[in-house]
């Protein structure tokens, strides 16, 4: 596994235990604010995550759809995935 894969991959995982998929019957209502503080501390972290491997361009895109594919698998839908991911590169991918 190539360290783009590795780190979409540990996001990927990061953003299931803030939005876990859970069948609407069992689904508890979380709070948005809490939802938004938990994805702030995701764009965080992924800008750390960012830093620490030094990733070009192409890396970013990479990670990024690596990510997106990783969501759309696991079944999240396409308006959240657009939205955390365009969240995402804004807060945590772009600039320095």
């Amino acid at each position: 596994m190539t360290k783009v894969q590795e780190l979409a991959a540990q996001l990927f995982r990061r953003f299931q235990t803030i939005l876990p998929l859970i069948p609407q019957r069992k689904a508890q209502k979380i709070p948005p604010k809490k939802v938004q503080e938990q994805l702030e501390r995701f764009y965080a972290e992924a800008r750390a995550q960012r830093e620490e491997q030094r990733l070009g361009l192409i890396g970013k895109a990479r990670v990024v759809f690596c990510l997106q594919q990783h969501m759309m698998d696991a079944g999240y839908p396409p308006e959240l995935v657009r939205k955390v991911l365009f969240s995402l590169l804004l807060s945590s991918f772009v600039g320095r």
